[in-house]
């Protein structure tokens, strides 16, 4: 449907309120076709909602994924620890992280892991990765034997 100036609906989405209401006003003054009734203002604010939700919806997801990452891991490969990785070494850094809630010995806790016979490349990178690492990450809860 084409509004005043040629506009679609699709665009009237990115409009402001005070936009779309004097398009509406403009239209209905110069008696163009395309805007019927005040339901129209509802549509184009409503696709304009939509739209800020779909963006909203998207930035939460990229901000929050690396941290469920963290703690769950991959859903599709669940990984079994093998209970030679539970040295007093490895143990004492994942208590030491866990306690505290400073992550920052992932990288040492990795070492420790290869050390220990670790070969698992899932649990060596996520160790290696810059983070976010948290209280639940699904390695030192490996570690601990709390999964």
């Amino acid at each position: 449907m084409v509004g005043a100036g040629g506009k679609s609906r699709h665009d009237v989405r990115h409009a402001s309120r005070e936009a779309v209401a004097s398009s509406l006003i403009r239209a209905a003054l110069l008696g163009e076709p395309g805007w019927r009734t005040g339901w129209d203002i509802d549509d184009a604010l409503e696709a304009r909602r939509s739209v800020a939700m779909e963006s909203l919806r998207e930035r939460v997801c990229r901000e929050n994924l690396p941290a469920l990452r963290c703690i769950v891991g991959n859903p599709f490969r669940p990984m079994a620890f093998n209970p030679i990785w539970r040295t007093e070494h490895t143990v004492v850094i994942g208590a030491r992280m866990y306690e505290d809630r400073d992550f920052a010995a992932m990288p040492i806790l990795a070492d420790a892991l290869e050390e220990a016979g670790c070969e698992s490349e899932a649990v060596l990178t996520h160790c290696r990765e810059p983070g976010p690492h948290a209280r639940g990450c699904w390695v030192v809860d490996g570690v601990l034997s709390k999964r």
